[in-house]
């Protein structure tokens, strides 16, 4: 007698005999569930019968063996149905896919943008380790109004007057040199131009400051001479010596 299991289809070959005559409970042995199995109108065919019937409706071979349990041949409940509305999860491949879905649909423009803001955004957070390695950009920075001061110094409230006259006419040049940061900054020399009205340097030179070092916070105030100055100045640069990348100057 042949039985199909309702929950996994699993086929089964049993002797008619344990069916009758009112028929019995069953449990698969595949998927363990429990059936009810009914005599068969056929239940009187022989063993030779019923393998000819099998043969011509091509029925395969039993898939495995099949337990019966007496105990639960009355008592055990109908097998409990499958439930409703059960959705396959998607495989990780197909959840990676569905998640960037979305960001291949943003436009090329907007990544570009945003890739771009990022990258000024940090040249100017990051301007001073900028100008170390590319002192030249100092002056890109000073252009937008970004300054970059890498000595720690300013040079502040720089005036200049000639005072005499004929031969013994002399320039005087004073300002303040302040240290804003928190640490201790060494002082260098400062570097001054007498320009011409159209900005050329007419003569320059040096001058040592009052201070080598300043603490943080603290200001001190320079003074330089210049006898016999050239009589076409018409403006004074003072800066740090020597005027690399960020080097501070006044006029």
């Amino acid at each position: 007698m042949l039985i199909v299991c309702p929950s996994c289809a699993s086929e089964y070959t049993i002797d008619p005999a344990h069916v009758r005559p009112e028929g019995r409970t069953v449990r698969c042995a595949g998927c363990r569930t429990t059936f009810r199995v009914e005599p068969a109108a056929e239940a009187d065919l022989s063993p030779d019968d019923w393998s000819r019937l099998l043969d011509e409706a091509g029925v395969p071979p039993a898939a495995g063996a099949l337990s019966v349990d007496a105990s639960a041949a009355r008592e055990a409940p109908p097998p409990a149905p499958k439930p409703k509305g059960t959705r396959r999860l998607p495989s990780a491949a197909g959840l990676a896919a569905r998640l960037a879905s979305p960001l291949r649909r943003v436009p090329a423009s907007l990544v570009l943008a945003l890739a771009l803001a990022a990258i000024v955004t940090g040249l100017l957070a990051q301007r001073m380790a900028v100008v170390r390695l590319v002192p030249a950009t100092a002056r890109l920075y000073a252009a937008i109004g970004l300054p970059v001061n890498l000595r720690g110094l300013e040079l502040r409230a720089v005036a200049s007057q000639v005072t005499g006259t004929g031969s013994e006419l002399v320039l005087t040049v004073e300002g303040e040199i302040a240290n804003p940061s928190a640490r201790a900054v060494d002082v260098p020399q400062l570097l001054i131009a007498l320009l011409a009205g159209d900005g050329q340097a007419l003569y320059t030179w040096t001058s040592e400051p009052p201070r080598k070092s300043l603490e943080g916070g603290e200001t001190t105030r320079f003074r330089a001479r210049l006898a016999a100055p050239p009589l076409e100045g018409r403006d004074v640069l003072v800066r740090f010596a020597p005027a690399i990348g960020g080097a501070v100057a006044a006029r």
